[in-house]
Formats: C-alpha cells, structure tokens, sequence
C-alpha cells in the first residue's frame, strides 16, 4: 500500500483532485467487487460487513481530504493540542492499517480464487470494524484543524403587548377563512 501510494504521488504530482477522483473511483469498484462475488466467496453477513467497511472508508476519506485544503494544510495546531493530535494520527494510522489489512485479506482471495478457512473468516470481519476507529478518529483530527463554528447564542424574544394584539388579529383572520 505504501509502494502504491508513493507511486501515485509521484505520477500524479501532488494532484489532490485526481487522487481523489482516483480514490473514489477505487473504492467504488472495490464495493462492486464485493457486490458481485462478495456473496458466494464470503457469505452474506461478511460481504455486507465488506461493503460497510469500503463505505466506512469512503466517508473517511471524505473527511481526510478537507486537512488538503490550501488554507488548512499549512496550519499549525496550537500548543496545548499538538500532543493529542499526534496521539490522534497515531491511533487513525493503527486503525486504518488494521482494517486494510483485513480488506486485503478478502480482496486477495478473491483476486486469487482461494478460499478462506472458515475459522478466519471471523477474526477477519472483527479486523473491518476497526475501519469505524479510524473514522472516528479523523472526524477528531479534522475537529482540531478545522473547529466548528461555535452554535450562535439563542436569547428569548420578548413579548409585548402589540405582539400579543397581532397575535389575536391573525388567530382571528384564521379562525373566518376556515368558515
């Protein structure tokens, strides 16, 4: 994976948009791989926990590609939060690896019409829901880059008389147009 993903920097040149595309494009075919054959190879609860686990990766990666924005890719964290971001990419690497890992176990059966021995098969589908993790985690790393913006400070409107007189007036105009 490392050895692809080199090569696709060089080709591409640090194209964020065609890496995207490419990736996207990627995951698709792997959900329809494991739409088509997932079912026969695997059976159907591993290839739906397959295609949740491409999904899962779509909706990371979706998340990862807002940190290449040229506005936030040369943004620094601030002090009391560069630890936990470090700790974040390390458990999003640790995540991420594992439940590729796991995806390559399936896909290579596949690639190689092998089988795998039903005792595997388990551990296998245990290793996809770290795929989960990871995107919880990048939903965290994306947080310390790009915060939310803080929820607007809701006050009570005051009531006064004229509303309450408008108030009257329109239950008064409803109240004819239903007769």
């Amino acid at each position: 994976m490392r050895a692809k993903s080199d090569l696709l920097q060089v080709v591409l040149r640090n194209d964020v948009h065609a890496t995207e595309r490419i990736v996207n494009q990627t995951l698709c075919e792997l959900e329809a791989d494991f739409r088509d054959n997932g079912v026969q190879r695997f059976g159907t609860s591993a290839s739906e926990q397959a295609i949740f686990t491409v999904w899962t990766i779509r909706k990371t990666a979706a998340l990862i590609w807002k940190l290449f924005d040229p506005q936030v890719i040369n943004r620094k964290l601030p002090e009391d939060s560069v630890k936990k971001g470090e700790q974040f990419r390390s458990e999003f690497a640790l995540y991420s690896a594992w439940a590729q890992f796991h995806l390559e176990c399936l896909t290579t059966s596949m690639r190689l019409n092998t089988a795998l021995y039903p005792d595997v098969l388990p551990a296998v589908m245990d290793g996809l829901r770290s795929e989960v993790n990871a995107y919880a985690i990048a939903k965290q790393i994306v947080d310390l880059y790009l915060p939310p913006a803080p929820e607007p400070e809701l006050t009570p409107y005051a009531w006064d008389e004229e509303d309450d007189e408008l108030l009257a007036s329109s239950m008064q105009d409803m109240e004819l147009e239903e007769l």
